[in-house]
């Protein structure tokens, strides 16, 4: 089993206190914003949690947290192969949001602090983690293959599911704009 050094358990103790909270701001604001357009608060989590973003930063904040408590290695949110793919989600939802998304709104208040946390720092931090301490060994080339299930999956489930039915009332960016829209 791996042991921690004490700098890789504090940098994952701090992911998982930046996921936390990022999430929990995140499903608030959502909450909020659903009840000043007259929806039940549930409409705007489940709103919220229809997001790539909001649950790639969930699936790296259950990671951390896992790992703060026991070694990578161990069941599946251990695996060496989790890890990186988890590592690649956090880039890409970052990566997007840097060159395509941030220019498209301008949020304030928690929302600001939820969105920096949860598109800049999160995969910041993450993909620094996973640089320097998670497993690698045993990885191998076929792999990511198999890490396109979750984006696939995801962007299935999005295209059938009618999303900018649920999000009318936000300032989305990718489902509801005009150029992304399926032809009806």
């Amino acid at each position: 089993m791996l042991q921690f050094s004490p700098l890789n358990r504090a940098l994952l103790i701090l992911i998982a206190l930046v996921g936390w909270l990022g999430i929990v701001l995140q499903l608030w604001v959502s909450a909020r914003l659903a009840m000043h357009h007259g929806h039940s608060p549930w409409h705007g989590i489940v709103q919220a949690l229809c997001y790539f973003t909001v649950l790639t930063n969930i699936l790296v904040t259950l990671i951390a947290t896992r790992l703060t408590w026991s070694a990578p290695g161990h069941g599946l949110l251990g695996r060496p192969g989790t890890l990186a793919a988890a590592a690649v989600y956090i880039v890409v939802v970052g990566l997007i949001y840097a060159l395509l998304l941030r220019s498209l709104w301008a949020p304030s208040g928690l929302q600001r602090l939820a969105d920096a946390l949860l598109h800049t720092l999160l995969p910041v931090l993450f993909v620094l983690w996973w640089l320097l301490y998670a497993p690698t060994q045993g990885l191998r080339w076929s792999e990511p293959v198999r890490w396109l299930g979750y984006p696939l999956a995801y962007f299935a489930f999005s295209g059938i599911s009618e999303p900018c039915a649920y999000c009318a009332m936000l300032p989305c960016c990718c489902c509801c704009s005009g150029a992304w829209e399926w032809p009806r």
